[in-house]
């Protein structure tokens, strides 16, 4: 324990222990006492309580003018704190005044009692109630004070003190278990004030963990931000040119060529794709890894999507003589599981690939189903080729890893099995593999089974829905393309150049776009997102706003393929969302469906949006 007598050793936990309230508290108590004093002063001199109705509280007969001196201490117990609460820039002092003055109380409530012993143990409720500070030094000042009065008014005036007059022993027998509550309570305050640093600096401790952790959460929200437009610029950038590459060799396989021409044309599209393929795998896996790429699953039937994969891989197998066998029907006859369609197949492409081209020429690759007992569906793709060591098996989903196939001479990238396992893992699944070297591979995918939504219409009262009807050829019309970007342009006239009755007003900005739109009331907008002067979101909004406007159908056709800003877009009123690379085959359809829609009804395709 630490004897400083002086300077306020709470201070440094002073919020911490609300001073303020406990001195309000306290004020008040003060003031029931000062009315306590003044009731007792009246009943024992005006009323003369002792000789009716005798008891701890009315054993002395009062004069007027101890009464009135009584009454008036009483008050000034309670005015003096009262004054100067909140005054004192030292708590320490005002703590001092307070505990004065509830001792005092203590030496006017033995006095109008004529010293009765119920009384004295005022004198150890104020050493309880001043605990609430946890200031070691404030009992003490009452036991040196409550000494001084014994032991004077002993001599000088017993009466006051005592009941039965002077006696030398009972102020001895009054100073031990007072200075023992003393001694009680300091320790208890002591512990106490420990306590409550200790608490202290867990909170201030906990502040600086919450304050670190807001810190780390708008540092990783800045970093999500920063990235999602690095993918989406990355995106835009790559994307961009390759549109004219693909663009004017998928024109030029539309015209007629000589054999070494198509050929040549064939390798700019294949390196295109192949490109192309790249940017999507990097993309898509930075997007897993952010957390931006959505994956809703649902009830996708397993045969459907196994006969299209093997479907897209039976030319390249026919290449390599390998031989394919679907086995999924014996352990997946109707079953569905819980997936994204497009992802699954994009998934069991990569693996039946990747058995094709690392398999022995003559080979064969097996795509079996089975049933778990976890209640899930596994999807297992076979191959006899050359096998992977052990060692090989921990790097095999690492991105560009291609464990030495490309000194082979084996066409890959090295991310097809890292974005595989990323895509299972956003459905839900697993991938995994076994191998055994010289003998071939086996990569599975396992996936929650779930019920045919087929199955469930008859319980949910539902019928068939009956497929649409396919569109019929354009019929001509006005397409207005917004775009600053002139091969972009080109590109877009030459694929007109195959629908002669098509009208194409080109146009570099955005403000003259919503201008021309209003004149000319095309049948179909063509739409860029980055713009000279306005951005592309932004004359959309403008063209859904204006009445003129507003039923013509809209096709963005951007370089940003986020899923995040298609669907933004397409809620925002964008009828279609293509990406660069135009699918020409997709490009052309949607115009024949927008300008088909027109002569349908006249609110046509807008309906859609």
């Amino acid at each position: 324990m630490r004897l400083d007598l002086v300077t306020d050793i709470n201070r440094d936990y002073a919020a911490a222990m609300n001073y303020g309230a406990i001195d309000r508290y306290l004020a008040r108590i003060l003031w029931w006492h000062a009315g306590f004093i003044a009731l007792m002063a009246v009943a024992n001199s005006y009323f003369r309580m002792a000789l009716y109705a005798p008891s701890p509280f009315s054993w002395r007969l009062l004069g007027g003018w101890e009464a009135a001196v009584a009454t008036l201490l009483g008050i000034a117990a309670a005015a003096v704190p009262a004054l100067v609460r909140g005054r004192i820039e030292n708590h320490y002092v005002w703590r001092i005044v307070v505990s004065v003055a509830f001792t005092t109380y203590s030496y006017l409530l033995v006095f109008l009692s004529g010293g009765s012993i119920e009384m004295h143990f005022h004198f150890f409720m104020v050493l309880a109630l001043l605990t609430v500070y946890n200031d070691w030094r404030l009992g003490w000042i009452v036991l040196v004070l409550t000494a001084l009065h014994h032991g004077i008014l002993n001599y000088v005036a017993p009466t006051w003190v005592y009941y039965y007059g002077r006696n030398d022993l009972s102020v001895i027998a009054h100073a031990i278990p007072v200075a023992a509550t003393a001694i009680f309570t300091s320790l208890l305050c002591t512990n106490n004030r420990h306590s409550v640093l200790m608490l202290e600096a867990s909170r201030r401790e906990l502040e600086l963990g919450m304050a670190d952790r807001r810190a780390a959460e708008l540092r990783a929200e800045t970093a999500s931000r920063a990235k999602s437009e690095f993918l989406s610029r990355m995106s835009h950038e790559l994307r961009t040119p390759l549109n004219s590459i693909l663009g004017f060799a998928q024109v030029l396989e539309m015209d007629s060529l000589g054999p070494e021409q198509c050929e040549s044309v064939g390798y700019i599209v294949k390196g295109g794709r192949h490109l192309l393929r790249l940017i999507d795998e990097v993309l898509d896996i930075a997007r897993i890894e952010a957390g931006r790429l959505a994956i809703p699953p649902e009830p996708v039937p397993v045969r459907d999507i196994v006969r299209e994969a093997l479907d897209l891989v039976t030319p390249i197998a026919a290449e390599g003589h390998i031989s394919l066998l679907d086995d999924s029907a014996c352990g997946a006859p109707g079953e569905h599981v819980l997936a994204d369609g497009q992802r699954l197949k994009q998934v069991l492409l990569n693996l039946l690939s990747n058995a094709i081209k690392y398999n022995r020429k003559g080979g064969t690759v097996t795509l079996s189903c089975a049933r778990t007992a976890a209640g899930r569906l596994r999807i297992k793709v076979s191959d006899t080729g050359r096998g992977l060591p052990p060692d090989a098996l921990e790097r095999l989903f690492t991105p560009f890893e291609r464990l030495g196939a490309d000194q082979a001479g084996i066409e890959g990238t090295g991310l097809g099995l890292a974005l595989s396992k990323r895509l299972v893992e956003a459905m839900g699944g697993t991938l995994g593999v076994e191998s055994t070297l010289g003998r071939g591979s086996a990569f599975w995918v396992e996936l929650t089974l779930a019920e045919s939504p087929v199955d469930r219409l008859p319980r949910e009262g539902q019928g068939p829905v009956s497929p649409a009807s396919p569109a019929a050829p354009s019929q001509g019309g006005i397409v207005l393309y917004v775009e600053d970007n002139l091969s972009n342009v080109q590109l877009i006239k030459r694929l007109l150049a195959h629908r002669p009755g098509v009208r194409l007003l080109p146009v570099m900005q955005g403000r003259l776009a919503l201008d021309l739109a209003s004149q000319h009331n095309p049948d179909l907008i063509l739409l860029d997102l980055q713009l000279p002067d306005i951005p592309g979101d932004e004359v959309l909004r403008r063209l859904r706003e204006t009445p003129e406007t507003r039923h013509i159908p809209v096709i963005v056709i951007s370089a940003d393929a986020t899923p995040g800003q298609t669907e933004r877009l397409r809620t925002a009123g964008a009828w279609q969302y293509l990406t660069k690379p135009l699918d020409v085959k997709k490009f052309l359809s949607l115009l024949d469906e927008a300008l088909k829609g027109r002569d349908a009804d006249p609110v046509g395709v807008s309906s859609k949006i």
